[in-house]
């Protein structure tokens, strides 16, 4: 199989972007550096459900890895490739930050990892979904919102999404950004996604999704894994998928693939354990 890769950090990169407990700490890019793949810096308080997902050391000092979302006050949505073998002794995450080196965004231990349990161990495969659920609430942001069954229109192909993280900004990149960056990426038709000069058998519709522009400059990188693919803007901003892998980053003829939380499998497992909102008057829980 080609090499597909998840959009999780390496050490390389984790080693660029180091962050201390007391406070969060970061080292800013060079100058000119803040761009993911065709993306831009994002205002402050754009995305407040944006999530850092970061390993502590055993000096105390924590890194970002991965991202995430706040899709409920104590439940981070991610991908399960970015939790496999972690603990939540091992983890804490940052809600709300937008430069992690300034130190804002509040810090939550986690107190549950659940991975979807039909995840084998490989993105490819599909079900690459889990759930954090924190110790504590987090106050004052509002969670965003999985995309409803009944806005299957929001997200055809052709559709412009966004995809937002703290990822590196080229496939070849050895530095995480400081700031948090968003590229704007247009759904792509599964056909598209399977033909056998893209992902072929290696893209799974049920499971999946794909944005970027066909002839790449546009994509979610390494360190970007987990985070959110979003439609709309206020209050109707949606969350259509989580970032999972792609064949390198920006890649002309292979958009990136994103855990379809739509519809299927992975939606299911994300109903079995969060909240519906409120104004549906239905609540699910574990």
């Amino acid at each position: 199989m080609i090499g597909f890769r998840p959009r999780v950090a390496a050490s390389l990169v984790l080693a660029a972007l180091v962050l201390s407990l007391r406070p969060v700490l970061a080292s800013p890019g060079p100058a000119g550096s803040a761009r993911v793949v065709g993306g831009r810096p994002v205002t402050a308080g754009r995305y407040p459900f944006l999530v850092s997902l970061q390993r502590v050391g055993a000096t105390g000092a924590a890194a970002h890895f991965c991202g995430g979302s706040l899709v409920a006050n104590v439940w981070i949505l991610t991908a399960a490739h970015c939790l496999q073998g972690q603990t939540p002794a091992g983890l804490r995450v940052v809600v709300g930050a937008t430069r992690l080196s300034a130190g804002d965004g509040q810090v939550r231990r986690p107190a549950e990892i659940r991975i979807d349990p039909a995840y084998d161990g490989d993105a490819a495969h599909g079900a690459d979904v889990a759930l954090i659920r924190l110790s504590a609430p987090v106050e004052g942001i509002t969670p965003v919102e999985p995309v409803r069954p009944e806005e299957r229109a929001r997200w055809e192909p052709g559709d412009t999404a966004t995809v937002v993280g703290w990822g590196v900004t080229s496939e070849a990149g050895t530095m995480a950004s400081d700031d948090l960056l968003a590229a704007r990426v247009p759904i792509q038709p599964d056909v598209a996604m399977t033909a056998a000069d893209a992902y072929g058998d290696s893209f799974r519709p049920s499971d999946m999704v794909g944005a970027g522009p066909v002839e790449g400059g546009s994509d979610a990188c390494f360190g970007d894994s987990g985070g959110p693919l979003l439609v709309g803007r206020g209050s109707t901003l949606r969350q259509i998928g989580i970032v999972s892998f792609g064949l390198g980053c920006g890649r002309p003829g292979h958009p990136g693939v994103y855990s379809r939380l739509g519809e299927g499998r992975v939606r299911a497992f994300v109903d079995s354990l969060v909240p519906a909102p409120a104004s549906t008057g239905v609540e699910r829980r574990p």
